[in-house]
């Protein structure tokens, strides 16, 4: 199953994560919201169709990329 959370930290564009129900998952997590990161879960949208545009693909891609 995957989530789509809301990644948000005040001054900064909020981010939609799609996340499986993973230990890896909450690695990620637990990282950005020692970051100053919050998640809320998005329960209105699914991760098919992706609707996030070239902008929020790549803050998803650097968010990623600071994890363990």
């Amino acid at each position: 199953m995957i989530t789509v959370f809301l990644v948000s930290k005040p001054g900064e564009p909020s981010t939609r994560l799609f996340l499986p129900q993973t230990d890896w998952s909450e690695v990620v997590m637990t990282h950005l919201e020692a970051k100053g990161y919050t998640f809320s879960v998005c329960d209105d949208q699914t991760h098919e169709p992706d609707t996030r545009d070239a902008a929020e693909l790549a803050r998803r891609d650097a968010l990623l990329d600071a994890c363990p």
